[in-house]
C-alpha cells in the first residue's frame, strides 16, 4: 500500500496517495511495534472526522459549492462508500473522481460543457465509476482498466457534437 501510494504522488493524485500511505503505515506500525489496535482507535476516529471536514470544504473556502455539489468542477472521493451526484452546470470544466473499494455515480445529463475539452481524471481501485452523459456528447476514453472494465452504453444512432467533448483519463 505504501508503494502504491508513493506511485500516486508522482501522478499528482494526492488524496489517494496519502490515504494508501496512511493505511499502509498504520498496518506496518501495528505489525512492527506490536501496537494493539484498540490503543489507537481514538486516533482513527479523529482522522476520520478530519477527513469529513476536509471533504465538505469547510477548510477550503475557495471551493464554490451549491447543495454539496461543485459548480463547474467536480472532486468526488469514495473510499469504502458510494456517491451519487447530479452535476448541474452551465460551463462544466472537468475535475477528479477517486474511488477505492467503493462506487461513484455521476450524472451529467443536466449539464453543459465549457468551451474546449473538459477533462475528468479518474482513479478507481477495486471499485466502480458510472458516468452518465447526454447522447450528443463526444466522449474520449483514455483509461487503462486493471481488475475492472470500461463499457460504453450510449446509442450509436445519435451523431456526437464535436464541440462538446468530455475526456476521461487517468
Amino acid at each position: 500500500l505504501i508503494i502504491i501510494g508513493t506511485i500516486n504522488i508522482f501522478s499528482k493524485n494526492y488524496s489517494v496517495a496519502f490515504t494508501l500511505i496512511g493505511i499502509g503505515a498504520f498496518f506496518w506500525a501495528i505489525d512492527d511495534y506490536n501496537i494493539n489496535f484498540w490503543d489507537l482507535w481514538p486516533v482513527v476516529l479523529i482522522i476520520i472526522g478530519i477527513s469529513f471536514i476536509l471533504k465538505q470544504g469547510l477548510l477550503n473556502p475557495e471551493k464554490k459549492k451549491v447543495d454539496g455539489r461543485s459548480i463547474d468542477v467536480i472532486d468526488e472521493i469514495a473510499i469504502f462508500s458510494g456517491n451519487k451526484r447530479v452535476v448541474r452546470s452551465s460551463a462544466f470544466n472537468g475535475g477528479k473522481i477517486t474511488t477505492i473499494m467503493g462506487g461513484n455515480e455521476i450524472d451529467f445529463r443536466e449539464c453543459e460543457l465549457a468551451k474546449g475539452a473538459s477533462v475528468v481524471d479518474i482513479t478507481c481501485i477495486m471499485g466502480g465509476v458510472e458516468i452518465i452523459v447526454p447522447e450528443n456528447w463526444n466522449v474520449i476514453v483514455q483509461l487503462s482498466p486493471i481488475l475492472g472494465g470500461i463499457d460504453d452504453n450510449r446509442n450509436s444512432i445519435v451523431q456526437p457534437d464535436e464541440e462538446k467533448t468530455l475526456i476521461l483519463k487517468r
